[in-house]
């Protein structure tokens, strides 16, 4: 689990030293943050923290289609919204 631990907390600080409302095209640092942090969360089963890391990038823009689609991809996963308990 260490590595997967180091991953999120690089990823969180990546996102922490970001402009909030910076653009999240490909290539933005910020944009891999997000990614790497909400998989290497999930990784370790902390899937609250997952969500976070999208909501993140989603609160700053909610029409980013690449981050939405992923969000919601791990929602179904998770089973968030279904009814299905996590």
């Amino acid at each position: 689990m260490g590595r997967w631990a180091d991953a999120a907390r690089a990823a969180g600080q990546v996102l922490s030293s970001s402009p909030p409302d910076g653009a999240w095209d490909k290539g933005q640092p910020h944009r891999f943050a997000v990614d790497i942090g909400a998989k290497a969360a999930m990784e370790m089963g902390d899937n609250d923290k997952a969500m976070k890391f999208y909501q993140t990038a989603l609160r700053s823009d909610p029409e980013q289609k690449y981050i939405k689609g992923e969000y919601d991809l791990a929602r179904s996963w998770l089973g968030i919204g279904l009814g299905v308990r996590v």
